[in-house]
């Protein structure tokens, strides 16, 4: 059942750092690397949170697709479970289906996994060393480009993907992934590359002049975190599809302390302690609203407690206070 209010779902001892959704689960990973899950994957239910067997040792990372769940251990090693019809366990065509209680291991790599994150049906992720790789849906090219001599619209196992520069930060959309150059030293940009269906231009609107300091992706859009070079204060600019109030508004004066982009909504931390959302709202991930298809920017949150994160997943909202 849907839920347009935020409800108590669980108490830890230490702190939440990431949380990720696909079509009707959601994982949660806490500081100390323990992994939690809840809801529904690959005909398992689980009613609340429940821990992932720990012999998989420390997470460090994790990401979700539609039906599918990718873990990152101490040892940069991947687990992977769920359903993979078009490539996302990264198993080889022969494998397409996991137990979410028995991750199968995919690959080790020698260098750090330095961010992992997936989209509805393929991850990417980039190595310490600049590598990237990645598997699971290429009908749009996103991934590689089409092989004339064999068929790769589906890249079954982790595969490198030539970029065209190196200190990436990239943005894993539905049909696209968009590749951003950064600067080391200055954090500065000033280099983008689309790869996939540019269907809302998005590659023509992104500005090398722009002090971004984050990208994220929606399944069709792409948002950015700016710094703005007179006030130091920071925006969000959206990029994309707007059918359902996708981008962030421009009109915003918010004074923005963090973000959070879901599969087509997104939530905002304002420096007051408020949680706001936007976007596709059908699932009352936006809040109690008029018009849950439509949504700008509706108030999820103004408690007295300390939000100390805001994630979202597919139609899922999650705020993280100190109690």
């Amino acid at each position: 059942m849907d839920k347009s209010t935020l409800e108590e779902c669980l108490i830890l001892k230490e702190k939440p750092v990431k949380i990720t959704g696909g079509g009707n689960h959601t994982l949660l990973l806490t500081e100390s690397g323990s992994l939690y899950i809840a809801g529904e994957i690959n005909g398992k239910r689980f009613e609340k949170f429940e821990l992932i067997d720990a012999r998989y040792g420390k997470i460090m990372d994790m990401t979700s697709g539609w039906d599918f769940g990718v873990m990152v251990n101490e040892y940069n090693e991947l687990y992977v479970f769920g359903i993979g019809l078009n490539g996302e366990l990264g198993l080889s065509e022969k494998v397409t289906s996991c137990d979410v209680l028995n991750p199968k291991f995919v690959i080790k790599f020698d260098h750090k996994i330095k961010k992992i994150n997936s989209s509805l049906h393929n991850t990417v992720l980039i190595l310490e060393n600049g590598e990237v790789y990645g598997w699971g849906n290429n009908k749009k090219q996103q991934l590689l480009q089409h092989d004339l001599t064999k068929s790769n619209k589906i890249i079954w196992e982790p595969t490198r993907l030539f970029v065209t520069f190196s200190n990436l930060r990239f943005a894993n959309c539905r049909d696209f992934i968009v590749y951003q150059f950064v600067n080391p030293e200055t954090n500065e940009t000033n280099k983008f590359e689309l790869r996939g269906k540019d269907n809302f231009n998005i590659l023509n609107g992104l500005n090398s002049k722009e002090h971004i300091i984050d990208m994220k992706p929606m399944w069709s859009s792409v948002h950015l975190l700016i710094v703005e070079t007179e006030t130091q204060s920071k925006k969000i600019r959206s990029l994309g599809n707007n059918s359902n109030c996708q981008l962030f508004p421009t009109s915003s004066n918010l004074d923005i302390k963090d973000y959070a982009i879901g599969s087509e909504h997104g939530l905002t931390l304002t420096a007051d302690n408020k949680v706001l959302a936007w976007g596709w709202g059908e699932h009352g991930n936006c809040g109690t609203t008029q018009n849950e298809n439509n949504v700008i920017l509706n108030q999820l949150y103004n408690g007295i407690e300390t939000v100390k994160g805001i994630y979202s997943g597919c139609s899922t909202s999650w705020v993280i206070v100190q109690i």
